[in-house]
């Protein structure tokens, strides 16, 4: 174990180092750092931070950024191929924005499409990716409610039962509904939105300190994802179709939860004839794509 962590901060490192050392141009939060230390040094000076202590933020941001936003994206993609009725919804509220004319882009459309930031909302909601959270300890004595709490008491979240609260969600809970995230106007509800994200990335101290980046990141995945495929066909290891509503009991119960195995059928879009049709068809997909 202590190799494996050992490896994880150094062999990444390395990879990057060597590829500033050679002629591939290559942008990073480490090279940033590597190119600040190496001017302060130029200057005859040393600079505070530590190659040691950069290795270790650095892995620190991969390996909590690794697991979390690939169960995520996984779990969304069973899920879309399991309600094929949400997925045109998503789709139709993609064309309408952007009409066909291009993917999408972070810098112009970011939360510009409603109906894709509850759709994220919900698949978080509908199984967190660390449903119980970050252990925390009680630094103090506390009285919670009338429980009393002696301080170095290891606290854990529940998070998969908050976001299955019917007082918060409705009744439905443990269906997929991301217009539970939208208002009747079909502008997004940030009462409900700002439940989600204050919670799924932990909370205090001890929050993910690449929450924003995460968000973010999969905001793009998703939205250019469902841009130029259609996902169906959602199937277990034995080659039967998954129930889309019992799914949510198939996950794996632990710190991380993951979807269950599937294959799914992914499709080029229609919309997308002409010459980014072209490039699609330059990497063709296996229409049995397979996912863990």
């Amino acid at each position: 174990m202590q190799k494996q962590f050992t490896d994880a901060r150094t062999e990444p490192f390395e990879h990057v180092r060597d590829q500033l050392n050679s002629t591939v141009d290559h942008v990073s939060l480490e090279a940033h750092f590597i190119d600040m230390k190496e001017r302060v040094a130029a200057e005859g000076k040393e600079h505070k931070l530590r190659e040691e202590d950069l290795k270790s933020t650095l892995a620190s941001f991969y390996l909590a950024a690794a697991d979390t936003t690939y169960v995520t994206t996984l779990s969304f993609m069973l899920i879309l191929a399991l309600h094929p009725e949400v997925q045109r919804k998503a789709q139709a509220a993609i064309d309408a924005h952007f009409g066909g004319a291009r993917l999408p882009d972070y810098e112009q459309d970011w939360r510009s499409v409603p109906y894709i930031d509850a759709l994220l909302a919900e698949t978080h909601r509908y199984n967190p990716p660390a449903p119980m959270g970050i252990p925390h300890v009680a630094t103090n004595d506390d009285n919670y409610h009338g429980v009393f709490i002696p301080k170095g008491t290891m606290i854990i979240g529940n998070i998969f039962s908050l976001f299955r609260d019917p007082e918060i969600f409705d009744s439905d809970v443990n269906e997929f509904r991301p217009e539970r995230f939208l208002n009747a106007d079909g502008t997004i509800n940030k009462e409900r939105e700002n439940y989600i994200y204050n919670n799924v990335f932990g909370w205090g101290r001890r929050a993910c300190p690449g929450a924003e980046l995460a968000r973010e990141f999969t905001w793009l995945i998703a939205i250019s994802l469902l841009s130029a495929y259609e996902l169906t066909d959602a199937r277990d290891e034995n080659g039967n179709p998954h129930n889309p509503h019992e799914i949510f009991k198939k996950y794996s119960q632990g710190p991380l939860s993951r979807a269950p195995f599937y294959t799914i059928k992914t499709i080029p879009r229609d919309v997308w004839k002409g010459e980014l049709g072209v490039e699609l068809a330059k990497y063709p997909v296996d229409e049995s794509s397979q996912a863990q």
